[in-house]
């Protein structure tokens, strides 16, 4: 029994150990667990702190941050806006700058145009005013002094004569040496010679200033018409007057027998047409003397080139020449009438 009841204390004793020791361990525990909560607790209120104080800089830092890049920025738009503002002002000052230059240039040419269509109109109407001028001075002539001095008589067999009064003629300009005359033509005219080759290329009888001009010779040409070559010049005008019905020759209105009447103080001469043609006004138009080769080469040349073939062409001529000149209807060429004389009558 004893021993029984020792074996139960001694378990007895054994429980109260494992008690304590448990109680012990759960104590020990406890104090793990307080300790961790503290300590949690302690790095939570760090933490917490931490984050507010975290917050709080952050916060005054960002607004600061946030102020400076703020005002920068309002700096930068400040000054791009100023930039784009001046270079916008820049762009519509050219603009503007442009369009005045543009409208200034613009009314200059059109104040040039303007200028030129008056000087233009105002030359056309001078050109228009001379021609009607000269027209109506030459009229005056041909009906006044022209008709006066030419002078139409029957001789003894009934035959009608034709002369000039050069006396009279030599009265107003002694420049006159002789008279051409082309039936059914308007070509009835005195012939003069200048102190110079152009003298009378616009100049009447009176020595006025005519557009239509005189019909006259070179400065150096034989008055006797004893040059090889005669050359004798007239305008052709589009009124039909002076020259201009020359082309009725070279047209072959006229038919293929055609002949010239030139009256001087000693007589009348009476030519025949023997070429005409048309060059440019540039060449080489006639030669006044020849030698006795070069004569018979510049006739057989004239013949050739001939637009009309006209009666009795032949080129065994031994008198001397009368070449008539005038300037086609646009005045781009010349046209060129070879005559030879045929008669002669004092």
């Amino acid at each position: 029994m004893k021993g029984k009841h020792a074996q139960s204390n001694a378990k007895k004793k054994s429980n109260v150990k494992s008690g304590k020791k448990r109680r012990a361990n759960i104590e020990e525990l406890e104090k793990i667990k307080k300790f961790d909560m503290v300590k949690n607790t302690i790095e939570e209120k760090e933490k917490i702190q931490k984050q507010d104080d975290d917050f709080d800089m952050l916060g005054i830092y960002g607004v600061k941050k946030r102020q400076e890049e703020k005002k920068i920025n309002s700096q930068k738009r400040q000054s791009g806006n100023s930039t784009i503002s001046k270079s916008s002002n820049m762009q519509r000052k050219n603009v503007k700058k442009e369009t005045k230059n543009k409208k200034a240039n613009s009314k200059l040419l059109t104040n040039i145009i303007l200028l030129i269509l008056i000087v233009i109109f105002l030359y056309s109407g001078y050109q228009v005013f001379l021609w009607l001028k000269s027209d109506a001075e030459m009229a005056k002539l041909e009906e006044g002094l022209f008709s006066e001095v030419l002078i139409e008589e029957d001789n003894e067999d009934g035959e009608k004569t034709e002369s000039i009064d050069f006396e009279k003629l030599q009265k107003i300009n002694p420049d006159v040496f002789a008279w051409i005359k082309i039936d059914n033509t308007n070509i009835n005219y005195p012939i003069l010679q200048g102190s110079t080759d152009e003298y009378y290329l616009r100049k009447d009888i009176n020595g006025k200033y005519n557009i239509a001009g005189s019909i006259f010779v070179d400065a150096t040409t034989s008055k006797e018409f004893s040059d090889d070559n005669t050359v004798i010049y007239g305008h052709n005008m589009k009124n039909g007057k002076m020259f201009a019905d020359l082309l009725k020759i070279y047209n072959g209105d006229l038919g293929n027998n055609v002949e010239i009447k030139i009256f001087t103080k000693e007589g009348l001469y009476k030519y025949k047409v023997i070429s005409t043609y048309v060059v440019e006004p540039n060449l080489s138009l006639v030669e006044k003397n020849f030698s006795e080769e070069t004569k018979q080469e510049y006739i057989n040349n004239a013949i050739e080139k001939s637009n009309i073939k006209f009666e009795d062409q032949t080129s065994e001529i031994e008198s001397n020449l009368i070449t008539l000149i005038t300037c086609d209807k646009i005045n781009t060429s010349r046209v060129v009438v070879h005559c030879v004389k045929i008669d002669e009558t004092e």
